[in-house]
């Protein structure tokens, strides 16, 4: 998600990567420890990317509130108008087409959240994999030479 990293630290007594994002949906503060299996590939790049998609996954959930609540907000205008004016009204049909747009948009963030949440995790473990497969890689070469 679209933001600006404000501030990056490695806690060396905790062994921990902390990211401060900033999006238009909030600031978003998570961190990520690294375990005692990982320190063999243990890098920065990896440990603040791992905090930053925390992050990330925490401006989604927060984006898809803002948009739930958005839509509630039109779909409460439309219903009033709705009340006073004709059901064939012009600007009666375009609020309409507007509450259908906020709620597929709530619902598509909503989806999106969730799939990046679920599949944290799983990205971590194949960009860890990667990581040692390259390392044993690395380390064969070294030995033939």
């Amino acid at each position: 998600m679209k933001g600006t990293i404000l501030y990056t630290e490695y806690d060396k007594s905790e062994k921990t990567y902390i990211v401060v994002k900033q999006t238009k949906y909030g600031t978003f503060i998570k961190s990520v420890k690294l375990h005692p299996e990982d320190e063999d590939i243990q890098n920065n790049y990896d440990g603040y990317h791992f905090a930053e998609m925390k992050c990330d996954i925490a401006a989604y959930k927060a984006k898809a509130n803002y948009l739930k609540q958005r839509a509630i907000g039109v779909e409460h205008a439309y219903h009033v108008i709705l009340d006073s004016c004709d059901l064939n009204n012009s600007v009666v049909l375009k609020l309409k087409r507007q509450v259908d747009v906020a709620w597929w948009t709530y619902q598509d963030t909503l989806e999106t959240y969730k799939t990046l949440k679920s599949s944290y995790h799983f990205i971590v473990e194949n960009i860890l994999r990667q990581r040692r497969e390259l390392r044993q890689k690395l380390e064969k070469r070294r030995k033939r030479q």
